[in-house]
């Protein structure tokens, strides 16, 4: 854990090329299904072993959570009434899910593992570089996904480590993306999440406030408003209308309007350490963190929630009748972690 929450890096440099028009961003969102105020249902507050890291859906009826702790890595999913839970087969903690209209879901995290389910088993997959954690995972098909992730902290069999890994596969092969000409090293040279559009735009964030966008079949930098900052998670409505959060010790919020990120002022009760964030078209944001912290954003209106926690939100995700949150005790320095997961209506507790 001391690999994602005490960590420095380098920032890019900024480049600039055109862009496309910008339109207005942060209009009220309408929502079904999630009441503006949201009231937080427990479905497990305890959940061993493991903390639980990323859920991800695209429906009320597949949802997919993975998680875990120093050498044990698993997925759960909710097919809207019953839990199922699955051994990935990485023998390593889990740190995100992404799945794909097929079926097929992949799932990455530490030493760098990976697996992709086909709808009836799991298959391993060896990206070639186990001095890594893969923190993030995103793409448009199950044959061109971006892989992102930085250094094990404790490597096995003397692994040497990845700085900035960032991966592509093409659905045969995983190939490494050089995006700097001498590669920062050490513990700080991160980045955590992928996002984006289709298969010629997207974005990446990571330590020191790092942000990356590829248009035109290259990543270039652009430079954010935090540079002192971690910036864990990104996504968004539009390519004018994009989000990310982070920040250990003091939250951050920064918006991509098309042309440049701009900080986004936060509640005053968020607290220092916030991971989460989930939108797409039609929708609000909304972000969870610390110490069971959401809040939903309505253009420029906020509002806060609080589930009944001491376990700290990870990541949130709607699945299009219910939203979910998730975590544990992610930030401590330990091997064993327990999970927490909310939903904002009741639903069945997992099996252990």
């Amino acid at each position: 854990m001391r690999s994602l929450f005490f960590i420095t890096g380098a920032l890019l440099g900024a480049c600039t090329t055109p862009e496309p028009p910008v339109a207005d961003a942060g209009s009220a969102r309408a929502d079904a299904g999630v009441p503006a105020t949201l009231v937080w249902h427990e479905v497990v507050n305890a959940y061993a072993p493991g903390a639980v890291l990323s859920v991800w859906s695209d429906a009320p009826d597949n949802v997919w959570m993975v998680g875990g702790e120093d050498g044990v890595g698993f997925a759960l999913h909710f097919d809207g009434s019953v839990w199922t839970r699955h051994d990935p087969g990485t023998g390593a903690q889990l740190w995100w899910v992404h799945g794909f209209d097929d079926g097929t879901v992949w799932v990455v995290g530490a030493h760098g593992g990976a697996a992709r389910w086909d709808g009836t088993a799991w298959t391993v997959m060896d990206i070639g570089a186990p001095g890594a954690t893969f923190y993030g995972i995103w793409g448009v098909a199950p044959d061109d996904l971006w892989l992102v992730g930085g250094p094990q902290l404790e490597p096995r069999d003397g692994a040497s480590i990845v700085p900035y890994a960032l991966y592509h596969f093409d659905g045969s092969r995983f190939q490494s993306q050089a995006i700097f000409r001498d590669p920062p090293q050490g513990e700080g040279a991160y980045f955590y999440k992928v996002w984006g559009l289709d298969a010629d735009t997207a974005f990446i964030v990571g330590s020191d406030g790092i942000a990356l966008l590829r248009q035109g079949g290259s990543w270039e930098s652009r430079s954010t408003p935090v540079p002192g900052s971690i910036l864990f998670t990104v996504t968004g409505r539009a390519y004018d209308d994009v989000y990310a959060v982070g920040g250990m010790g003091t939250p951050v919020m920064i918006h991509w309007d098309g042309r440049i990120w701009r900080s986004v002022a936060l509640p005053s009760d968020t607290p220092g350490n916030l991971p989460g964030v989930w939108t797409k078209p039609g929708h609000p944001v909304y972000i969870a963190g610390a110490r069971g912290f959401t809040a939903r954003l309505d253009g420029e209106t906020w509002t806060t929630t609080f589930a009944d926690t001491a376990q700290s939100f990870h990541a949130t995700h709607f699945d299009g009748q219910r939203l979910w949150a998730v975590g544990g005790d992610i930030d401590a320095r330990r091997s064993d972690h327990i999970g927490a997961i909310f939903c904002s209506e009741p639903v069945a507790s997992p099996a252990p």
